[in-house]
């Protein structure tokens, strides 16, 4: 009997896709069967809820807008401004890395909102099963049979990175689905084919998310040399001339197609707050992370710096057989060793990751690889030798050995999957007459154990998180709900006149990004890119992020910083707990079943208020932290300054407050440095505050590093903390320590909570060492305005440590001049202010000349006419925008246009012109770039 093979003619790929269908929806049904039985979505709750799911929403909301407006009105109008994305932000820029540009997503315009949540499970699915439909046509091109592919594809489908990270970040696995498409566009290539796969799958790739295109650029390019370095050519520099240029052509065809995204995108991203940020990490991963590699080959029992393997039997045995082949397979030898390798350096996550921190999200690229491995090695499992056989039999039990005798290493997961490859591989060599004799059936065993495997590694997965992680899931049916069971959604129960821009602040934020859905207006804000200008704001003021610089929840409720955006309402969740000042007149509203407790303040300034005092950017850099935050009021913090301009007399009136320091129980200080023996260590600063003002605490210089109790121990200042405990341990004990010790993770993050008598305040301090999302060593809090003295304020430690401060001071901030300086800045003010898609007016009358100040984020997308004539906008007070005017009645115009957008578009129109001549007939313009030639015998799909 002839081996059973697909066919690759149209019919036997029906036939192919039909199985495959058949088979990705049973083994979905039981990779996701946790989530089906304990009734969860697939919305995760931190990003998926706050981030994914909600852009969905909107981007429904806005496609629908646009389109029924095109339809009704005739007109082609795009929303690209939202001020209710934190203070303001682009919605093109901030939306894109999650929803804008994914072509998937033009199916929520076919869904009613009702059913979003349904889509949103739809598309999970549908992304993994697009990632092994594609890994299949990359195998057809490659010249595997139809049964190689298929067990390839599952692998792939199915390995740790998919099952761990679609349910969690749905967009992750696009690039799963692009990486082989792009390869069989560089295949054709090489083989002197038409390049219209290549330019239409980057331009797709670059559309859906410049983040992820990057890193399948990288790994275009290390295919793209491997492939032509281990091919034959006659005539090798022309060959590579050749390829390398059509190669590049298209490529950059592709990339410039996008460029109406892309552009805007490049913009934003050298704008963020994090592109700037200085970083330093280790040349390499701590020790643990090389110790459990081997069981995350298996498993993912484990997983570190965003790296998850996880594949099915045979994966494993594929690639020990990979080696056992001498002088073969060159191209996929240099590829295994040279992705290990980088799984293996952190500078090499931190590259793939726009040189940032390192992380691994590319190991869709090795899953792809190993994938491929299967499937090219799967006819040879069948046919194995007694030397291959025997080979393999003992490097799994050399595996095997590593995984026990390496101590907490091995997983029950990975010893369950080496099991299986045990099994396999007796079932090729002990068996091999009944293999031989009926390949169908033999084969058929072989997909039976992979979907074992993949089921196993799924419901390992989930059982050991079932607490941590499934319950981190939204409900299933619940996801549209949550949204609007929020505070932005109550707004409107006190919103008096929906046409006046004001902003609310609430005391915790439960669900970030909730005013998106809701359009209302605050100033919270959790997307990966953000504005560049608010970061800085927050730096210059010192103001505390919880936990990173582009995810912020508050302005640490500062009364003059309230003030100066706008903020009119105080959202609070229990009335008895502290409220800022200047808020008062508690409103109790009921919502969905919620009470929610509402303050409200007159001392706010409106949408644009003016002041004819400008402050240099030398004098304002000059001044602490608190004199900045006055200066705020007194006048306008510009880059550069009108002719003729003068700065103003600034008046301050903090004052700092004496204060001593008491060590808790737990803590040893020498030379300014205190040591942390356990977690939740405190420090006490006892001083005494001024009635009616408002507290701040200031730490200055702070450096923290995470020790193990080994690192204690050899202290000498806590030398007497642990001398009965040491000298009470024994040989073994100590032993344990060292080895506790060794595999102590290095931490980065340290969440430092700070305690008053008012309020409870935490934020987050970043070290240098692995990751740093924002580099800052001074934060001033504020610890609250009371009608009586505050005595205390206690610092509590996360981690047993060494914490480190060039200064610990406390101060006073009088508040008693707030109400007459909003009422003067106020005097004046922008009126009958109106909102439209992208454009802002309203009308002004003035005394003399002054800067209207607009509570707009700085942009360069924004342009001013004043009585219909183009004037300059300003950056100032460093997150904000401004507009000089003379003296007079003024009409004001503002208009938006995302950055980049215009250029980026007439360069898609361009390249979209180019690929038009490109496919054009051969005769009519550049055959060379069009021409497909006949593949040479040396260049055929069969790697060498």
């Amino acid at each position: 009997m002839k081996p059973f093979t697909f066919r690759l003619h149209t019919a036997g790929r029906r036939f192919y896709f039909l199985c495959y269908t058949l088979a990705f929806l049973l083994l979905s049904a039981a990779v996701f069967s946790p989530f089906i039985l304990s009734g969860k979505s697939f919305i995760w709750k931190p990003d998926g809820l706050t981030q994914h799911f909600t852009s969905l929403v909107y981007f429904r909301n806005w496609a629908v807008s646009i389109v029924r407006t095109l339809l009704t009105e005739h007109r082609l109008s795009i929303p690209l401004w939202d001020f209710s994305i934190g203070y303001g932000s682009d919605i093109l820029t901030t939306l894109h890395y999650y929803v804008i540009g994914d072509p998937l997503n033009l199916l929520s315009l076919l869904t009613p909102v009702r059913f979003l949540e349904g889509l949103y499970a739809f598309l999970v699915l549908l992304r993994l099963y697009l990632a092994g439909a594609a890994f299949s046509c990359y195998c057809f091109r490659m010249k595997r049979e139809g049964m190689a592919a298929f067990a390839g594809s599952l692998i792939y489908t199915f390995c740790g990175y998919g099952i761990a990270l679609a349910p969690v970040h749905p967009y992750f696995i696009n690039p799963m689905i692009y990486l082989p498409l792009l390869l069989i566009g560089v295949e054709r290539v090489l083989h002197k084919e038409k390049g219209n796969l290549l330019i239409a799958v980057t331009a797709l790739a670059s559309l859906s998310n410049f983040y992820f295109f990057y890193m399948l650029a990288i790994l275009t390019v290390i295919y793209f040399i491997l492939r032509f370095c281990t091919m034959e050519h006659e005539n090798w520099k022309k060959d590579l001339g050749s390829s390398l240029g059509r190669t590049l052509f298209f490529s950059l065809t592709g990339t410039a197609l996008s460029a109406v995204l892309l552009l805007p995108m490049l913009l934003q991203f050298l704008s963020d707050s994090r592109s700037d940020t200085s970083l330093t990490y280790s040349p390499l991963y701590r020790p643990d992370y090389y110790e459990h590699i081997l069981d995350q080959f298996l498993s993912l029992s484990y997983s570190s710096s965003w790296t998850n393997l996880c594949f099915a039997a045979p994966a494993l045995l594929c690639v020990f057989l990979l080696f056992l082949k001498k002088k073969r397979l060159k191209a996929l030898k240099a590829g295994f060793l040279i992705l290990t390798a980088m799984l293996l350096l952190p500078a090499a996550g931190s590259f793939l990751n726009g040189f940032s921190y390192p992380a691994n999200r590319w190991c869709f690229g090795y899953s792809f690889l190993i994938a491929f491995i299967t499937a090219y090695l799967w006819p040879e499992l069948f046919s194995l030798s007694k030397k291959e056989a025997f080979c393999l039999a003992f490097l799994l039990l050399v595996y095997g050995a590593l995984l026990f005798l390496l101590p907490n290493i091995g997983s029950v997961q990975a010893f369950f999957a080496l099991f299986l490859l045990l099994l396999t591989l007796f079932f090729l060599t002990a068996l091999s007459p009944y293999v031989k004799k009926h390949p169908r059936g033999a084969k058929l065993c072989l997909f039976l154990l992979i979907s074992i495997n993949i089921c196993a590694n799924s419901l390992f997965y989930y059982r050991n998180n079932v607490e941590s992680h499934l319950s981190r899931f939204v409900d299933r049916g619940e996801g549209f709900a949550v949204l609007e069971h929020s505070a932005s959604g109550m707004v409107s129960l006190f919103l008096k006149d929906p046409s006046e821009f004001c902003r609310y602040a609430q005391d915790i934020v439960p669900l970030r990004n909730d005013t998106l859905i809701q359009k209302a207006n605050s100033i919270h804000y959790y997307w990966s890119l953000s504005n560049g200008a608010v970061t800085r704001f927050f730096n210059e003021l010192a103001l505390p992020f919880e936990e990173r610089s582009f995810k912020y929840d508050s302005l640490d409720n500062r009364a003059q910083l309230h003030a100066l955006a706008g903020v009119r309402w105080y959202i609070q969740y229990d009335p008895n707990k502290y409220l800022p000042y200047p808020f008062d007149g508690l409103n109790v509203y009921d919502y969905q079943g919620d009470l929610y407790y509402v303050s409200e303040t007159s001392d706010y300034l409106p949408f644009g208020y003016t002041c004819s005092n400008l402050i240099p950017r030398e004098t304002y850099n000059a001044l602490t932290y608190l004199e900045r935050q006055q200066a705020l009021l007194q006048g306008v913090v510009c880059e550069t300054l009108p002719d003729g301009a003068k700065a103003p007399a600034l008046t301050f009136q903090d004052q700092p407050l004496p204060a001593s320091i008491t060590c808790g129980s737990d803590i040893c200080e020498e030379n300014g440095t205190y040591y942390c023996m356990k977690e939740g260590a405190q420090l006490t600063i006892s001083f005494e505050s001024v009635p009616g003002c408002e507290t701040y605490l200031l730490l200055e210089g702070m450096e923290a590093h995470s020790l193990s109790q080994l690192d204690l121990y050899t202290l000498d200042a806590a030398a007497p903390y642990f001398e009965e405990e040491l000298a009470s341990l024994t040989a073994r004990e100590l032993r344990q320590k060292k080895k506790d010790h060794r595999n102590t993770p290095n931490i980065s993050r340290f969440p430092i909570t700070c305690t008053s008598e008012a309020l409870e305040t935490t934020f987050c301090y970043y070290n240098q060492l692995t990751e740093s999302s924002y580099d800052r060593s001074d934060f001033l809090l504020n610890m609250g305005c009371t009608q009586e003295s505050q005595h205390t304020i206690t610092i509590t430690f996360p981690y047993r440590g060494a914490y480190t401060f060039q200064g610990i001071s406390i101060h006073s901030l009088p508040l008693d001049s707030l109400t007459q300086q909003i009422a003067a800045l106020s005097q004046e003010h922008l009126e009958n202010v109106t909102f439209t898609d992208n454009q802002i007016t309203g009308a002004i009358t003035l005394s003399g000349p002054s800067i209207l100040c607009l509570s707009i984020p700085y942009s360069k997308g924004w342009t001013a006419q004043v009585d219909e004539t183009p004037a300059p906008l300003l950056q100032s007070n460093t997150m904000y925008l401004s507009l000089p005017l003379e003296a007079g009645t003024h009409t004001i115009r503002l208009h938006y246009t995302t950055p980049g957008l215009k250029p980026g578009l007439l360069i898609t129109a361009l390249a979209l012109t180019l690929w038009l001549l490109y496919l054009l007939p051969d005769k009519t313009i550049h055959p060379r770039l069009r021409k497909p030639k006949k593949a040479l015998a040396s260049q055929q799909t069969n790697l060498k």
